[in-house]
């Protein structure tokens, strides 16, 4: 069974027109059928492990189809959080057949117009979304990664038809692509696929898988240390946390892995991006001096407000001789950030 996913967009740290380079856009998992175009305009698929350099496929940048030749096609091991778009889910047969793809992957998704057809002049340009950002636990889905993506790499930045969904290549320098930033336009985009979830047929479980005495339950993504000690956190929801805080405690220390901004010209480090938190039935506003050394500033969209972490921040908390509760809701937008 699938985790609920969390609401809201995904843009840690990404400026629009910003990029991520170095993580897997333009990998795929084996069995993809990428659209291909002859130089004679025959149109065709092929399943990305059988793709080779030279081959020409099907790309959509700009306000024409072109045949555009791949330079390389590498084979790079599976790390981190996988995909699954189910077919459908995007729009009409978009994807034609389930899509995986690592939770960076790319897609172009527009507001007024189909997004795998070529941009005229004066339309939707559209912008890229990552994958994680549209997780909704019923048409997007986390799904265990292949053992190895196919990477195709073109040379250049470009959008090509990976099951029928227009999605981005291997991200290369000097043509950066435009990454919706996380907001209005961004939460739009997640309502509309999620309306259109309940149209698609019921995901058929498989069965589980034999428990292995070796399997631990997924960390949580946050240490909450108060008084110097770690305390147990209580999951009770999907990345919503609840502290015991001891009594005779005070400001209490959030810790996390840091990881890389996407957009590399930004040398900052995230943690975790908070959502909210309370203490005692009492919410905190994100204004206050309750967020001390290690929070970045307040980000919003309208009322929706949020505070990222460098991965080490404190919560300036007032000294108390009795126990409290501290509830803190995180997003899952760390997911698609790399490693520090």
């Amino acid at each position: 069974m699938q985790q609920a996913e969390s609401e809201g967009a995904f843009a840690p740290g990404v400026q629009e027109g910003a990029f991520a380079p170095g993580v897997q856009e333009g990998a795929f998992a084996p069995g993809t059928r990428i659209t291909t175009l002859s130089a004679s305009g025959v149109m065709g698929e092929t399943v990305v492990e059988s793709l080779q350099p030279g081959d020409t496929v099907l790309t959509l940048l700009g306000p024409e189809e072109r045949a555009t030749p791949i330079r390389a096609v590498r084979r790079v091991e599976a790390a981190g959080l996988a995909v699954r778009i189910r077919a459908g889910a995007l729009a009409p047969a978009m994807p034609a057949a389930d899509l995986v793809v690592p939770a960076t992957a790319l897609l172009r998704l527009r507001d007024s117009l189909p997004a795998d057809v070529p941009i005229g002049a004066g339309e939707d340009p559209g912008q890229f979304v990552p994958a994680a950002a549209l997780l909704n636990s019923t048409s997007v889905l986390r799904d265990t990664a292949p053992e190895e993506w196919v990477v195709v790499d073109l040379g250049e930045s470009s959008v090509l038809l990976a099951n029928a969904t227009a999605t981005a290549s291997a991200v290369s320098y000097p043509r950066p692509l435009p990454v919706m930033p996380a907001g209005v336009a961004l939460n739009q985009h997640r309502q509309r696929i999620a309306s259109r979830a309940a149209a698609l047929a019921p995901l058929a479980e498989a069965p589980p898988p034999p428990p292995s005495p070796a399997a631990e339950p997924e960390p949580a993504p946050i240490t909450v240390l108060a008084a110097g000690k770690p305390v147990v956190l209580h999951e009770e929801a999907p990345l919503r946390f609840l502290a015991e805080l001891p009594a005779r405690s005070g400001p209490v220390r959030l810790r996390s892995r840091p990881r890389k901004a996407a957009d590399e010209a930004d040398g900052r480090r995230f943690g975790v991006c908070v959502s909210s938190v309370v203490l005692n039935d009492v919410v905190l506003d994100f204004a206050s001096q309750s967020f001390g050394p290690g929070f970045h500033p307040a980000e919003g969209e309208g009322d929706h407000l949020w505070r990222w972490t460098n991965g080490d921040a404190w919560l300036v908390l007032p000294y108390s001789a009795d126990p409290r509760r501290l509830t803190l809701v995180l997003t899952d937008w760390h997911s698609g950030l790399a490693l520090a």
